[in-house]
C-alpha cells in the first residue's frame, strides 16, 4: 500500500494534483551556513481519501526523493492566530527510511525545516527562501 503512495507521490504532476482535488504545496529552501544546499519540497494532501505525501529534490537536475507524513503536534495556539505547528515526514529512498524531515509551520508561513539523516543523525537546517522563486516545474534555483 505504502509503494503505491510513494509512486503517486512522486509521479503526480501539479496541475494533475490541481484538477483531482489533491492539494499541493511546493516550497523552496536552501540550507544555512556553511552548506547553502537547495532543496524544494512538495507536498501533496488529498482529505477526502485520508492520505498525504510528497518528495523532496537537492539542487538542480536531482532526482526526487518520495516523503510520507508521519504526524504533526500543536506546539502554540496563540488567540486570534493560527496555531503553530510541527510535521514529521520521513524520507524514503532505495525502499528504506533514510531520514526525516521536522516542518515548523504557522498558516502559510514555514518557519523552520530541518533534515535529521537516519544512518548519521547528523541535523542540517534550512530557511524558506525570501523570494517565492518557482514555477510550475519546481523551485527556480
Amino acid at each position: 500500500m505504502i509503494g503505491a503512495y510513494l509512486c503517486l507521490s512522486i509521479s503526480l504532476p501539479t496541475p494533475i494534483a490541481q484538477a483531482s482535488g489533491v492539494e499541493s504545496d511546493l516550497r523552496c529552501f536552501a540550507g544555512t551556513s556553511p552548506q547553502k544546499t537547495k532543496l524544494e519540497m512538495m507536498r501533496y494532501s488529498d482529505d477526502a481519501h485520508g492520505w498525504t505525501g510528497g518528495y523532496v529534490k537537492y539542487g538542480k537536475n536531482k532526482p526526487a526523493i518520495a516523503i510520507v507524513y508521519v504526524s504533526s503536534k500543536t506546539l502554540d495556539q496563540p488567540e486570534g492566530r493560527p496555531a503553530y505547528f510541527e510535521s514529521t515526514w520521513v524520507e524514503i529512498a532505495t525502499s528504506e527510511v533514510t531520514g526525516k524531515y521536522i516542518v515548523g509551520s504557522q498558516g502559510a508561513n514555514v518557519y523552520s525545516l530541518e533534515y535529521v539523516s537516519r544512518k548519521s543523525d547528523k541535523k542540517y537546517s534550512f530557511d524558506e527562501t525570501v523570494e517565492r522563486n518557482f514555477t510550475d516545474d519546481g523551485c527556480k534555483w
